[in-house]
Parts: structure tokens; C-alpha cells; sequence
């Protein structure tokens, strides 16, 4: 049954119900529960508003300070699901790139490859070739030094404990590159990742990417792969991202959500969160 979940520091369900009134058809709590100083209120509903009606009402709960994602249904503890999730800015609060620039002394440089990306005057696996042959010479140890100072979203750690506790599929596709995914699905206990490589000779990075690049048709592509390799409902899948390159993976998933999204992503989808640590994605399951 299709779902309304909020996510608010509000106690009070009822400040809630009273926007939602004007929603054609049957409306009602079904649980509130809380963690710490969060409340999220879930309310059952006959069938999903209209997108523009979705804008109306996160615009009104903006001035709650409040999140709101629309479910088709809540997922189900006891059914196996996934979780498929971007790298950079959504599980970590950098770009690795603009990272790795700055060692090499070359941030301008790459900022502007990244600009005529985003203006669309290049596509992006030819824009991350570019970017790339800007590093060459940086020593390939110097991935080490950057994954020491990134910095885990907020609620990280919680969520990720949560999926192993429940025994929840993880995965990552990652427009960023092998090394930070290697020690960062160690720590985090990742299930899979698919990321860039970079070619190194004789210790440096060459400035070449070697093989696939994880692009936007990629990341669907995996995500795809990862939900039949576990035989799962299109339902019990969930994906995560913050910019146009995650767009075709969180249209593929039962339930596609922007985490701190980019203006051009949030203009193509319906839910993304704003106010809360990404540990609140636990709520998305029943009970």
C-alpha cells in the first residue's frame, strides 16, 4: 500500500495529517516511531499524489524542517533487499577528484573540464578522461592520504550497521576509482562496488583510465545485474545518489532517493532528503 513517510523533529503526527487532508481518498497513521531527537511519521494512503502535488506539499513541510518520501509500499524486513548507492558526495561529503587535483596542484584546471560537463558541452566519460590526464605523475600511494581525510556523511555508520544487522545487499557504484571503494567497502562492509581505474606505471598514476568507465548507463546497468543476482522484488530495492549520473539507477529501483541532491537531479525525481543524516533510510521499512 502506497505510503507517505516523514521525517521530522516534530513529535506530533497530527501536525502532519492536516496537510494532507486535501489528498483525494483515504488517509491514515500507521506507526510513528523514533530515534534520538528524530520522529518518522508513516501514513497509508489509496494512491500516490501527482508529482506537483509531491513539490506542494515538501514545500509546506520546509518550514517544519522536515523530509518527506513517497513509498508505492514500505519494504518488508523479512524479504531480502538492497541498497545501491553513488560514492562521492552522497556517502561521502567530497568529489575524490577535486581531491586528487589538489595534491597535484591542478584544481582550476579540472574544475573547469567539470564546468563544460555540466554545461553539457561534454559528455561524461570524455570529461572524466580529460580530468584524468591532469593527474598523471601523482603517486599512486597519495590515495591513501585522501581516504584519511574524507569525510562519512553524517548517520553513516548507523546505516551501514543497521544493513548488517538485517542482513541487507549493499552495493556501490562509484564514478570515483578502485582504491578509496577498496578501503572504504572494508570498512563499511560493502557487499559489492564497481568503480574507475586508474593505470599506474611504475608507481604513478599514468593520467589513463583502463577499462569500463561507471557511468550513468553503467550504474544502471550494475544495478540491474545486483538485483537479479539475488533474485529480488523490484520492490525491495532501493537506490541512492546525489547528481545526474545516478538518475537512471534510482529510476530502476523500487525507490530512487536523492541524498543531498543536486538541483538537476531533484528536478527529475520525487524524493530526496535534506534535513537528516542518511541513517533515517532505515524507516523505509515496516515496523
Amino acid at each position: 500500500m502506497p505510503a507517505l513517510l516523514i521525517i521530522s523533529q516534530q513529535k506530533n503526527a497530527e501536525v502532519f495529517h492536516e496537510i494532507f487532508l486535501e489528498l483525494p481518498g483515504k488517509i491514515s497513521l500507521s506507526s510513528s516511531r523514533q530515534d534520538e531527537k528524530v520522529f518518522a511519521h508513516t501514513f497509508l494512503i489509496d494512491k500516490l499524489p501527482t508529482r506537483t502535488t509531491c513539490l506542494e506539499f515538501r514545500e509546506k513541510l520546509q518550514k517544519e524542517n522536515s523530509d518527506i518520501l513517497y513509498l508505492p509500499a514500505l519494504l518488508e524486513k523479512n524479504k531480502p533487499s538492497l541498497f545501491a548507492f553513488d560514492m562521492d558526495s552522497t556517502l561521502i561529503e567530497e568529489e575524490v577528484i577535486d581531491e586528487l587535483a589538489r595534491e597535484k596542484g591542478v584544481f582550476e584546471e579540472v574544475a573547469r573540464v567539470t564546468e563544460e560537463a555540466m554545461q553539457g558541452k561534454l559528455d561524461f566519460q570524455t570529461a572524466l578522461r580529460k580530468r584524468c590526464s591532469l593527474l598523471q605523475g601523482l603517486e599512486v600511494q597519495v590515495f591513501n592520504k585522501i581516504y584519511e581525510r574524507l569525510h562519512p556523511r553524517e548517520g553513516l555508520k548507523k546505516l551501514f550497521s543497521f544493513f548488517k544487522q538485517e542482513k541487507i545487499h549493499t552495493a556501490v557504484f562509484s564514478g570515483g576509482f578502485v582504491p578509496i571503494l577498496e578501503k572504504f567497502s572494508l570498512e563499511y562492509g560493502i557487499d559489492f562496488f564497481a568503480a574507475n581505474t586508474l593505470e599506474v606505471m611504475n608507481g604513478k598514476l599514468s593520467g589513463s583510465v583502463i577499462g569500463d568507465i561507471v557511468d550513468r548507463e553503467k550504474k544502471r546497468e550494475l544495478f540491474l545485474q545486483r538485483r537479479d543476482f539475488y533474485k529480488l522484488e523490484p520492490g525491495q530495492t532501493v537506490a541512492c545518489g546525489d547528481g545526474s549520473n545516478d538518475l537512471l539507477m534510482l529510476n530502476e529501483a523500487g525507490l530512487g532517493i536523492g541524498i543531498h541532491a543536486k538541483q538537476g537531479l531533484k528536478e527529475k525525481i520525487h524524493n530526496w532528503i535534506d534535513y537528516f543524516s542518511i541513517d533515517v533510510l532505515k524507516f523505509v521499512f515496516s515496523g
